[in-house]
């Protein structure tokens, strides 16, 4: 008997429980399936334009980087082929430090210029206190300019105490 009462007890609640489910199915609304499409479409249409948004953000930092990236390689480049004019022309390279080297052909003429406005000033040489001749040195003239043809006279001698 008491078998019997935990069967019923069981059903009573398997019906409910089917009652509930009936009630609560009947109650949520039902879609057709152009609903069920319009739906769905509208959520792909969101996150594809969600996803067009990302990718031309992505590309425009790539191309910014890509940019920047061939500037910094332009400049290396440049500064590369003026110092191999400098090289090549037997020019100093410290010459890469003081002038702009974004224009090969620019720089170029800069240093044909600073050279040859070297080359027509005229040297000036110290006047030598005690009478002495100033000679100039020349690549060639080295050995002369430290023969002395006089003597050497101390001023005078040193007393040390």
């Amino acid at each position: 008997m008491n078998d019997n009462k935990s069967d019923v007890t069981a059903e009573v609640t398997e019906n409910t429980e089917v009652s509930n489910s009936t009630e609560t199915h009947d109650a949520e609304r039902l879609f057709t399936q152009e609903d069920v499409n319009r739906i769905v479409q509208k959520r792909l249409a969101g996150r594809k334009a969600e996803q067009k948004a990302n990718d031309e953000i992505i590309e425009e930092r790539l191309t910014e980087a890509l940019a920047d990236r061939t500037k910094e390689l332009d400049a290396k480049e440049h500064r590369l082929d003026c110092k191999s004019y400098l090289i090549d022309n037997g020019y100093s390279s410290d010459l890469l430090d003081i002038f702009d080297t974004s224009d090969v052909e620019l720089f170029k003429k800069k240093v044909v210029a600073v050279n040859e406005l070297y080359a027509t000033k005229s040297h000036q040489y110290p006047s030598v206190k005690d009478g002495g001749e100033v000679v100039k040195v020349t690549g060639d003239n080295v050995r002369s300019a430290f023969i002395n043809t006089q003597p050497h006279k101390p001023k005078d001698t040193l007393k040390y105490k």
